[in-house]
């Protein structure tokens, strides 16, 4: 068993940049990521190029840091004890501090032909072509809502595939109506300017205000039914084009992950426009729970600006809270303030809106895992089920590998189409392990015969 001062959760930004703080402040620290290599999903390093998460994973390495990278968090205890399995087995962590640093995971829409091969989530496809260089498909649309669109379709298009349809739900106005805000990061709009330029010069079809009411094909993707959308999101009948294409990249923004802090018992609130459910935080990104810290987009959806600057004021706050001194945290709170502007604007382009669910078809299965249709779930709604967690427990939607993350919101969404609040639905009970472990990783290598059976008792 090893003890540390502070442990961080995540080697993505936030994480980064809350290790490398803490361990700069004299505290013991160390830091856990699940991948071969640190950056999280924006900052993933690309074969051949480190990418512009290297200042970061530079001042990390030149810190005292102890970082284990191939080491999945598969459970948490009060204590705060880190359970982890590596290369060489399980090991348990304790932690005089916890910062939890997970960031997001995916949000779907579940529609008809959505389980088909050659659809996958925009998140996926990105990191898909970083590590490994490959293109979801030749001839793809990239459907849904928010600034990953431009991302996922400039990466497809730089790696010599052709986008045959960008499919955003939101229009110029919703796009203007963010840019007071977008006017604080100025580097960032520069950014989108020449994705955006690589889009047109490309000729592909943008079409605005529209959403994918289907995926076509039989043992594959070959192409996407689509149709225009009013302001509540909601698909307009008899009014559809189709699309061929050979791949589907689609996603509806990002849901911040809190199955560490659901174990571990903290109080959430939900927040649309910052991704969903989020846990409760103080200024310094403390919860309730004295010692536990959340930060990144784990924390509320604000995107790689906000990060680490998340990170290092929660580190400050845990030194200040183990030490006992002080450390000023004026500078980074107002560029903060000026980050958060931006990134506030962008995660409420993606904030749900009830039409793109109430028109999910009975037939769709939203739970891929358990093959749970959306006519289950209305079913177990009419029957009494008033939570999220009784629907689970009558159909099994989210009970399966992923635990939730690709069906839970889009569960609680439709559920709330029976006017429930999101707040009378509630959260997926957390369980460990957060990850699929193999048995053998907890048990070691063992034969039958070693253990010692009782003799029988006499007849």
């Amino acid at each position: 068993m090893k003890s540390f001062d502070v442990v961080v959760i995540g080697g993505g930004p936030a994480g980064m940049a809350a290790a490398t703080r803490a361990s700069s402040l004299g505290l013991r620290t160390a830091l856990i990521e699940e991948a071969a290599a640190l950056g999280g999903q924006v900052y993933r390093p690309m074969p051949g190029n480190v990418g512009p998460g290297e200042a970061l994973r530079k001042r990390l390495r030149a810190s005292e840091t102890t970082v284990l990278l191939e080491h999945t968090v598969w459970n948490l205890s009060d204590g705060y004890h880190v359970d982890v399995i590596g290369a060489d087995g399980s090991a348990r962590i304790d932690a005089r501090t916890l910062i939890v640093a997970t960031g997001t995971h995916e949000r779907f829409v579940p529609v008809k032909g959505w389980t088909l091969p050659g659809v996958i989530g925009r998140g996926a496809a990105t990191v898909l072509m970083k590590s490994q260089q490959i293109l979801p498909g030749r001839d793809v649309v990239v459907a849904g809502v928010g600034p990953l669109l431009l991302v996922a379709a400039s990466m497809i298009l730089e790696g010599g595939g052709r986008i045959a349809a960008l499919i955003d739900l939101n229009g110029v106005a919703d796009w203007a109506a963010r840019a007071p805000a977008m006017l604080s990061r100025p580097d960032l709009i520069w950014q989108g300017s020449r994705w955006w330029s690589r889009l047109v010069r490309s000729s592909a079809p943008v079409f605005r205000r529209h959403v994918v009411t289907e995926i076509e094909g039989e043992d594959d993707v070959r192409g996407v039914r689509l149709a225009p959308v009013d302001g509540d999101w909601s698909p307009s009948s008899g009014t559809w084009r189709t699309i061929a294409a050979d791949a589907v990249c689609i996603g509806y923004g990002l849901c911040p992950s809190t199955d560490m802090t659901r174990l571990l018992e903290v109080p959430h609130r939900f927040v649309p426009e910052l991704g969903g459910w989020v846990p409760e935080l103080d200024d310094d990104y403390r919860t309730l729970k004295e010692g536990l810290y959340v930060v990144g987009d784990a924390a509320g959806v604000q995107g790689v600006t906000v990060a680490p600057l998340s990170g290092e004021i929660a580190a400050l706050a845990a030194a200040r809270a183990l030490s006992g001194i002080e450390h000023d945290a004026t500078s980074l709170r107002r560029d903060l303030r000026r980050a958060s502007r931006f990134g506030r604007a962008m995660s409420a382009l993606t904030r749900m809106r009830a039409g793109l669910v109430t028109s999910v078809a009975p037939d769709t299965i939203v739970c891929r895992c358990e093959d749970v249709t959306r006519q289950q779930i209305d079913a177990a709604v009419a029957a009494g089920c008033g939570d999220i967690n009784q629907v689970k427990a009558a159909t099994r939607c989210g009970m399966g590998p992923c635990q939730g993350r690709m069906c839970g919101d889009a569960a609680a969404a439709i559920m709330a189409t029976s006017f429930r609040s999101r707040e009378q639905i509630g959260q997926l009970t957390a369980r460990p392990p957060f990850r699929p472990i193999r048995t053998k990783a907890l048990t070691g290598s063992f034969d039958y015969d070693d253990i010692i059976m009782a003799e029988r008792a006499p007849i």
